[in-house]
Formats: structure tokens, C-alpha cells, sequence
């Protein structure tokens, strides 16, 4: 959700600003735009809609050597889709000029100030009124542009990551940065800013990980980082860009290549994670697992279901367990017991709604779990425990891959605390059953071609396989922009049947035994009001005419192959209605703000 780059220093500005944008694409935005000066010459360039777009309106080269530069990728929340409205957004005297991720929950008070003090607007972001408020203590009270910035940022509430360029110091990038992510670069005759590590991955080895409520500011040569008005010794870490590709590799979509990268991102996670036969979880993370009086999970969307599939097999051992949703439960809290441990679940690791449960469980000494795709984001950071799901850059805004190793994760750090069989043996074989799949996957284009004929769908399941009807539903929203929803089948005749006719088919999964005659009953009761049922099941289950037959596996790893089955038929029908698979609209990769 949004993507900053920046940098100071001697660089081809155009092709680091430009390209950074396109490696940030895949977080989501509508709109962009890019800044440059040497002090004597400036350019300003935005535009909506693709950085492709913008790419066309920026010189091929500059009438001057840029000393600094800053680059945005918007994704709207304060105003519209305009240029009026794009980033980089500039303060009233046009001296200065910013790029921001987050949002400012007190815009409209600090709005009205500036306006009571003759201060105009341009636009309607929230953004445009912290480049007005710098400029605004700049030019009243400020000694300098730090004591601007600090003034300024003590203003306000909410969250931010702030790339800052003062027209009167070309040589200087001024940052600020609270509850959003950003990330400096170190580099050999520049410094690099960026929202991700990804656009300086090629160009940079060592980093600093700011905190919240730092500012300060980097040239070609030096970091300056302050905190409460003292400068901080400047920490530098190195960072691995190990499986931070984000290349289509002959593939026509991100989606399908990501899709079959699933089993060996399985793969991975065995290597990383079991040696010599033996589980290499901390000892003291599964005593922690086994002696907690309650597991609660708090996730969004996707990682959401994932913490659900990882509920069921808790309970099916007696633990008490359950799963939440973090923007209700950051507002809602529910602990039953005294000993809880949360597991937070968070592909990104820099979700808002995550962040926003974190000070709840700290302030109350609970243990904390997470487990995120990336090893440096917020969430990690501020967990007593960290587990990385080594899936590698996931670029389509729909997760595949990461779903699934959130589910292999859990499924063997699960099996390591309490099943302790070392199942990670069966998990090597489901690898071969989504190989099969793969393999197949051409069978499932005529289905899709169908579905793509409707504009609602039902994704019906029992037990375990209704948290991958959720899934599926989700996915088929995301990308097709069908009115999908996922329905526990038992629950059709209390109300959900009232909506099945000849235009209203459903995706069906058949995984376990003793519900399976109760699910084809129900077929019959769709099929006797005109309604279509497209199965999908296991082969021990599976009857003659049942549309997708996949491979049998144990119970908490078939939603492995269920899934995959779901993310294809989403793919193809995404592909037959001619739509944009990977970058779908109104959504974000990363959701970094509430």
C-alpha cells in the first residue's frame, strides 16, 4: 500500500526512481509521481494510473545532474484519483517537497490551523498539510529543517513514513518516520531511501532500520538519525536479497508463477526448519506452545484463514484455541485465561491492523508469536518470537504461495508442540500431490471458462474444507470480481438456498468422510432448483462425474490441494474475463494503514 524510493548522491536518478517504482508495484497504487533537483533545476512529474505512464512523461534526460530525488506510489485513502492529488506532494511556498505513506488521523484540526494562518491547499491529501506544516514552522518559529521537522511530526496522530526535500539544501534527503515502513541504504557515493528493500537490493548491502519517532536526514556520504532532539549512533545491518526476485521468468502472470512456486516454497520450509529428521523449532517456543492455557491467532484476510485451518487441528488435540481478527480484535480484545500465547500471522509483517493488537499483548506480558514473510518487517521486530515463511517475494496482489506456507509453518510447528509424529514425511508428499496438480492444470480451464459465465458464486464446505471455501471465495473476489461467498454447507437451508437458480452456481470441496454423503445430499437440493455444483474432491471420495479429483492426503493438509485447485479456477476465469490478475482494483499488497 503505497511505495516510497529515494536517494542522495551521485546516481542515474531516472533509472533508480523509475525502476524502484516498478519493483514496488506489486504493494498497490493508482497513482505516482517522482521529484528531482540540484538546487538550480527541478522537476516535478506526476501522473495516474501506471508508472509506465508517468515513465513517458519524464525526460529521457535531465538539463541538470540531480543531487537528490523522490519517487511515490499512491494508493488513495484523503481524495480522489487526481494529479492534484498525487505524490510528490509540495507545501504552499513550494519549498518544500514530500512523498508520504501512512495516514494522519488529525488532518482536519491540523488543516483548519494552517487555513486560520492564511496557509492555501492545492489538494485534498492529509500528505499536503505535513509539507505545509514544515513549511509553516520553517518559515515561523524553526531554527533549521530538523527542528521543522521534529515541530511538525510532534503534531501528529496516526501513522507516516516521510521522504522530505528543502529546496534550499539540494544535497540533503530529510525523512521521519512513525508506525510505516522505511528503510535507508547505504551506498558507495549515495544513500538510498526506500519504503522496501527491494528497489536497493541490487545497489545496497547494509541498512538501518529505523524506529518510530525517528528523523533526520542522509547525503551521499553521511546518516543522521535523531530521536527526541539527540542524534543516535547510526546502527548498520546487513541484509540478505536471498529470494527478493521479482522477475515473471517466461511466465505471463505473476499469479500463475507464484502459484507454482508453491512446492518449493514447501520445500524451503522443510530445509529451513527440520534437520536429520528433526524439528529446529526453540525448545522454548514449543514449551511456550504447550504449556499456554489458550492460542489465540490474530490475522487479516488470507493469513486469517490460514490461522483457522491452524485452530481446527488445536482443537482436534483438546487445546484451546481460536482466531480473530485483528481490526476488531485491536478494538475488542477477548482473552479467557491467564497464560495465553498470540500467534500473529502477517504476510508483509507491516500490517496496520496487526500493529495496532501489539501494544495490548505487550502491556499485558503476554507471549508473542509471529510469523511473517519477512524477516526485518515491524512485526518481527517486536515479537519475543519469529518464524520466517521463506516463500520469497510475492508480487500478485492475491496470495498463493505465502497462504500456503503459512499452512506447511503451522502445520509443522503444530506437529513439533503437540502431535509430535514428525509429519513433516507426509508434507514431503502433498509437495508431490501439488506437483500433480501442476501438471494438470489445463483440466481446470473449461471449468473456469464456465464460471466466468456468472456473476455470483457459492463456495460451500464442511469442517475443515469450509475455511477453504472461505479461501476460495476470497480469492475469486479479489481477481474476478465475482460476488463470491463462502457458505458452511449444513447451513444452505437457513437461508443461503434461497439465492441458487440456473445463475447462481458453486464450487464445492469434499475432504472428509463423515460429512461427504451429507455434502452430495445437498447437491441434490442445488441441482433440484436449477443451481450448478462444480466438485472438487479427494480421490477416495471422489464419484465418476465430480468435476476436480484431486490426490487423497491427511485431513489438515488437504486444504493444501483444495486450494490450489481454487487459486487456478480463480486464474483462468481471471484470464477468460480479461481482467488484470495481478494487480486488481481498489486492492493493496500490503495493507499499512487502518
Amino acid at each position: 500500500m503505497c511505495g516510497i524510493v529515494g536517494a542522495c548522491g551521485a546516481l542515474d536518478f531516472r533509472d533508480y526512481l523509475l525502476n524502484g517504482l516498478r519493483k514496488l508495484e506489486y504493494r498497490g497504487y493508482d497513482s505516482c509521481g517522482l521529484f528531482v533537483t540540484d538546487g538550480s533545476f527541478s522537476l516535478l512529474e506526476r501522473s495516474v494510473g501506471v508508472v509506465d505512464n508517468l515513465d513517458k512523461q519524464v525526460p529521457t534526460t535531465f538539463e541538470h545532474t540531480p543531487s537528490v530525488g523522490i519517487a511515490h506510489t499512491r494508493w488513495a485513502t484523503h481524495g480522489g484519483v487526481t494529479i492534484s492529488n498525487c505524490h510528490p506532494v509540495y507545501s504552499f511556498d513550494r519549498k518544500v517537497i514530500l512523498v508520504h505513506n501512512g495516514v494522519i488521523e488529525n488532518f482536519v484540526q491540523i488543516r483548519e490551523f494552517l487555513a486560520a494562518n492564511k496557509i492555501s491547499f492545492y489538494g485534498n491529501t492529509d500528505s499536503e498539510i505535513v509539507a505545509n506544516l514544515i513549511a509553516y514552522y520553517l518559515s515561523t518559529s524553526a531554527k533549521d529543517m530538523l527542528e521543522a521537522i521534529e515541530m511538525a511530526t510532534s503534531k501528529l496522530n496516526g501513522s507516516y513514513s516521510l521522504a522530505i526535500v528543502h529546496l534550499a539544501e539540494p544535497h540533503r534527503l530529510y525523512f521521519a518516520k512513525n508506525l510505516s515502513p522505511l528503510l535507508i541504504g547505504k551506498g558507495q557515493g549515495a544513500n538510498y531511501l526506500a519504503s522496501d528493500q527491494i528497489p536497493m537490493a541490487e545497489i545496497s548491502r547494509e541498512f538501518v532500520d529505523l524506529k518510530d519517532g525517528r528523523f533526520g536526514y542522509i547525503t551521499k556520504d553521511e546518516i543522521h538519525v535523531y530521536f527526541q532532539g539527540q542524534e543516535e549512533k547510526v546502527k548498520l545491518v546487513e541484509r540478505s536479497s536471498e529470494n527478493l526476485d521479482v522477475s515473471l521468468n517466461g511466465y505471463p502472470h505473476f499469479m500463475l508463477k507464484e502459484i507454482e512456486e508453491t512446492p518449493s516454497c514447501i520445500e524451503r520450509l522443510i530445509k529451513n526448519y527440520v534437520f536429520h529428521d528433526e524439528y529446529t523449532f526453540d525448545p522454548k517456543l514449543l514449551k511456550i506452545i504447550e504449556r499456554a492455557s489458550e492460542i489465540i491467532f490474530l490475522a487479516c484476510g488470507t493469513s486469517y484463514h490460514a490461522s483457522l485451518i491452524a485452530v481446527d487441528l488445536l482443537r482436534s488435540k483438546g487445546k484451546l484455541a481460536s482466531a480473530y481478527i485483528a481490526s476488531e480484535f485491536a478494538y475488542h480484545p477477548v482473552v479467557m485465561t491467564k497464560n495465553p500465547l498470540f500467534i500473529i500471522i502477517s504476510q508483509s509483517g507491516e500490517t496496520a491492523d496487526l500493529l495496532k493488537c501489539v501494544p495490548f499483548i505487550q502491556d499485558n506480558a503476554y507471549h508473542l508469536l509471529t510469523i511473517t514473510n519477512n524477516r526485518y518487517s515491524s512485526l518481527a521486530r517486536k515479537a519475543e518470537y519469529y518464524l520466517n515463511l521463506y516463500s520469497g517475494v510475492e508480487v500478485s496482489v492475491a496470495s498463493t504461495k505465502v497462504y500456503q506456507s503459512e499452512l506447511a509453518l503451522l502445520f509443522m510447528l503444530l506437529d513439533a508442540a503437540f502431535i509430535k509424529g514428525h509429519h513433516f514425511n507426509e508434507l514431503r508428499e502433498q509437495v508431490k500431490c501439488l506437483e500433480k496438480i501442476i501438471a494438470h492444470k489445463e483440466k481446470f480451464i473449461p471449468v473456469a471458462e464456465e464460471i466466468a459465465k456468472y456473476d455470483n458464486l457459492f463456495f460451500l464446505g464442511r469442517g475443515i474444507d469450509y475455511s477453504t471455501a472461505l479461501e476460495g471465495a476470497l480469492k475469486m473476489k479479489e481477481v474476478t470480481y465475482i460476488n463470491a461467498s463462502a457458505v458452511q454447507a449444513g447451513e444452505l437451508k437457513h437461508g443461503p438456498i434461497a439465492l441458487i437458480s440456473n445463475e447462481f452456481p458453486s464450487i464445492a470441496f469434499i475432504s472428509e468422510e463423515k460429512t461427504a454423503h451429507q455434502m452430495r445430499n445437498g447437491f441434490q437440493e442445488i441441482k433440484a432448483r436449477g443451481g450448478r455444483v462444480f466438485v472438487v474432491s479427494s480421490k477416495s471420495l471422489s464419484l465418476e462425474d465430480d468435476d476436480i479429483i484431486v490426490c487423497d492426503s491427511p485431513l489438515y493438509l488437504s486444504p493444501m490441494s483444495k486450494v490450489m485447485v481454487a487459486q487456478y479456477l480463480t486464474y483462468y476465469t481471471a484470464i477468460k474475463k480479461g481482467l488484470n490478475v495481478d494487480k486488481p482494483r481498489n486492492l493493496a499488497k500490503s495493507v499499512t494503514v487502518e
